[in-house]
């Protein structure tokens, strides 16, 4: 249950971060997986040759594409309430990417108000982005059939786009 205090945070900050959420042979589980498809070749992986011009392979987009193991970040219960509340029951899938941030990196702000902070050793980030049922994924996102095949019916309910493309959703 997502509390009035979460909510609020949420509605200021636009993010939350969820202290514990993964045990830690889960987080053990993701480093193995991560290391299993390093070098992957992101053109195996895509099946239309231009979308690569979209993702930034630091190393790997598509990682779920690339391991359906990695579909477990779709639905996990820590975060699938707060998808839920702030973006429907039937949220849906946009990008998925695997980020190294490397010692000494001066990239951009991933949140406003956030202060850059690089670090001594090099950061993993699994990035899973979300939106609402009308949502469709970025450029070059769009699962691979063999992906769609491959996991539970919950996840392909996920993975399945509510648009073709992207697009910014109408608020009223």
């Amino acid at each position: 249950m997502v509390s009035a205090d979460e909510c609020f945070l949420f509605d200021i900050q636009g993010y939350l971060h969820l202290h514990g959420a993964l045990r830690q042979d889960e987080v053990s589980e993701l480093l193995r997986l991560v290391e299993e498809n390093m070098g992957k070749d992101i053109a195996t992986i895509n099946e239309e040759p231009s979308h690569a011009a979209h993702q930034l392979n630091r190393p790997l987009s598509r990682m779920i594409d690339a391991d359906v193991r990695f579909a477990r970040l779709l639905d996990h219960p820590a975060a699938a309430p707060y998808l839920a509340e702030f973006l429907g029951t039937d949220y849906r899938h946009i990008d998925n990417d695997l980020y190294f941030t490397y010692p000494g990196y001066a990239g951009g702000q991933w949140h406003r108000g956030v202060a850059a902070h690089p670090s001594e050793r090099t950061r993993i980030t699994l990035i899973v982005n979300f939106g609402r049922a009308d949502a469709g994924p970025w450029p070059g996102y769009t699962p691979r059939s063999e992906t769609l095949a491959s996991v539970s019916e919950r996840q392909r309910a996920i993975l399945t786009p509510g648009s073709l493309v992207w697009h910014e959703p109408v608020l009223v």
